[in-house]
Formats: structure tokens, sequence, C-alpha cells
């Protein structure tokens, strides 16, 4: 079971005017974050219990400036704090005596911090129409992440209490390295990309053409952040437990890819509209590994969806929805330097058909 309480305040400065002849609106301030938590969980069948606070204080700045009446620059610089999992709170878990082996939660885990930057040119060229740059950077420390380490049992701070009775560990506790899985505030990181996207109907084409619209979005980042994993070894304990050290690994932030786009195009009349729709995305590594492996994740995907709706009256709308149309498998792959092979999945088409009515 885990609880959790925040309180806070926070101070705000709004301002506008203008600057060298530009128009201009700020806004400036800080904000102060008090977390309270309490993490109960059982460590094979002990009840343990634990409570802790800490505080943040988050300073903010966002500056936009109207260059013309369709320009708009804006700037941001903030510091933010990403909370952890509750799942990864409990002190709950499990000691293995007969393995040597420890699996348990990390209560003490800290949140992790980032100060970002933005920067964005926007240009509402027409009516429901924009073509926005953006750049973005963020520093980021202490982001948490699952580690297995090979140590003795008394760097755990856990009590001798949990050995199971009967099990080698309780006569000799350290008779071996023990694998100690749990959740850690990792190292730093470093994030940095630019968005470019453009929106605009197709008014300047004529009769029914003028219907027509696009959307087209590509995202291009560059991340890198280090992971303690444990490598390949040759030589183990008697439990099977593998004796290499851990070793600091270099790769792009879990969940992120280089590269993304998408594109949409879109119909829209009184009573009728469709549009359809493509995404990419690069390969992404989105956890650590195991047994030797450095990191698994997901090869790169493309994905068409398709949508379709038409009014019969004011108040009834027919819609028929495709998703994943091209029946695209997701690849996943174990240890980035070799990209084994380990899943194929397949998730299928969807199809939606609906019937709405309005009241």
């Amino acid at each position: 079971m885990h609880t959790e309480e925040t309180s806070g305040g926070y101070l705000q400065f709004d301002v506008k005017g203008d600057i060298f002849g530009l128009e201009y609106t700020l806004n400036a301030g800080v904000r102060y974050v008090r977390t309270d938590q309490a993490s109960t969980g059982y460590n094979s069948g002990t009840l343990v219990d634990i409570e802790r606070n800490y505080e943040d204080w988050l300073p903010a700045l966002n500056i936009a400036i109207f260059p013309t009446s369709n320009v708009v620059v804006r700037g941001a610089i903030a510091d933010v704090i990403t909370r952890p999992s509750l799942a990864n709170l409990t002190p709950g878990g499990s000691v293995d005596g007969y393995r040597y082996r420890v699996d348990y939660g990390n209560p003490q885990l800290q949140p992790f911090r980032a100060t970002s930057f933005d920067l964005a040119f926007e240009w509402y060229f027409a009516r429901s129409a924009i073509f926005s740059v953006a750049l973005f950077a963020k520093d980021i420390t202490g982001f948490p992440v699952s580690q297995t380490v090979v140590d003795t049992y008394a760097s755990t701070g856990l009590p001798q209490s949990l050995f199971a009775p009967g099990s080698p560990a309780v006569s000799n506790p350290e008779g071996q390295l023990w694998a100690i899985n749990t959740t850690v505030n990792g190292g730093n990181a470093t994030l940095k990309g630019m968005e470019v996207s453009l929106q605009s109907p197709f008014t300047f084409l004529p009769g029914m053409w003028s219907r027509f619209g696009g959307i087209v979005n590509v995202t291009l980042v560059k991340s890198q952040a280090d992971y303690i994993m444990t490598p390949p070894s040759t030589t183990f304990t008697a439990t099977g437990v593998a004796t290499a050290p851990s070793q600091s690994f270099s790769t792009t932030l879990y969940g992120l890819s280089k590269r993304a786009v998408n594109a949409t195009l879109y119909y829209e009349d009184g009573r009728f509209s469709t549009r359809a729709s493509a995404g990419y995305r690069s390969g992404f590594v989105d956890t650590g590994s195991s047994n030797g492996n450095v990191f698994e994740g997901y090869n790169s995907t493309l994905t068409i969806d398709a949508s379709m709706r038409y009014k019969l009256t004011d108040w009834i709308e027919l819609s028929l929805e495709g998703i994943n149309l091209t029946d695209t498998f997701r690849d996943r792959y174990v240890d980035q330097a070799t990209n084994r092979a380990f899943e194929n999945n397949h998730f299928g088409r969807t199809l939606l058909a609906g019937l709405r009515f309005a009241l």
C-alpha cells in the first residue's frame, strides 16, 4: 500500500508590453512543492513500513514576442519533476535464501528532475493554418531505472530475519554474492530535438478540392542516457548468478525514438468528412535486459489509419474507422548490439462502425 500527499504554492507575475517596438507577453514565477509518502509492503512475509518526504522549488519563465500580427516567437525555461510510479516505491518483495536472490522495490526512490528549454517559431499564414518550428532541450538527473547488481546481502540493508528457515543463507548469509533486483535513480541524461509542423486547408484550390486539407509533422530527437547493467559473463555462482561486475552502458532514453513522422490528409464539408493518416516511428530501446543481454526494444513501424463520418440528418451520424489497415506487426528485439529477434507481436486490423444520435 502506498499513500502520497502533495502540498505547495506558487508565485507568478504576468507582464505585457512593447520591447524594441515589438509586442510581448511574459509570465514568470516559482512553485514550491512538498511531497509526503508512506509505503507499506510485505517482504518475505514480514510487513515493512517506510515514511519519507522531499521538497522542490520549481522556477519557470515563459515569453512570447509578436513580430507581426500572424507571427509568434515563444521561449520558455523551467525546472520540472516527474515522480516515480507507485509500483516502484513499495518496500515489498522477496528474499530467496536458496538462490541468493533479492527482489524488492525502492521506497527511497527520488523523482527525476530536469531543466527544460524551449524555443518556437509559429506562422499563422492563413485561416486554420500554421507552420511552426520548435527546438527543445532537457537536462535530466536521476531518472529511475531497473537494475540488477551482484553484491553482498548486507548492501541491501534488509534484515536477516527475512531468510526462509532451512535455507543456506540462514547459516551463511554471505556464503556467495547475491543477485539484487530493484529500481534506482540512474545517472544523468540529455535530450535535444526539433519538431516541424505544417497544417493547412487547401482553400487555394477550386471547387470541391478546397474542402481538402493536410497536416504533417516531423520530430527529430537526439538523447543520451547511461544505464547500469550486467554484461555477458563467463563465470557464475553455484546458483547461476553471473559474477561479472555491473557496467555503465549508453543509449537513447527509454521509450524515445530518434525520428517520428505523421501525415494526415482530410476532407470536410457540412455533411461528410474523411481522413487518412500515416505514422512512422523509428526503433527505440524501452528497457534493460537480463541474462547478459544489453537493452531490448522495438524496431521501426509504419501504420496507416482511416476514418469516415456521414450525417444522415442533423441528429443522426454514421461513422466507420479503420486502425492499422496495413496489418503492421510490432517487431521486438533483445540485445541492442545484435538485434536478435525476441517477439513478433501481431495486433491485427481493427474496424469500428458507429451510429450516433444527438438529442
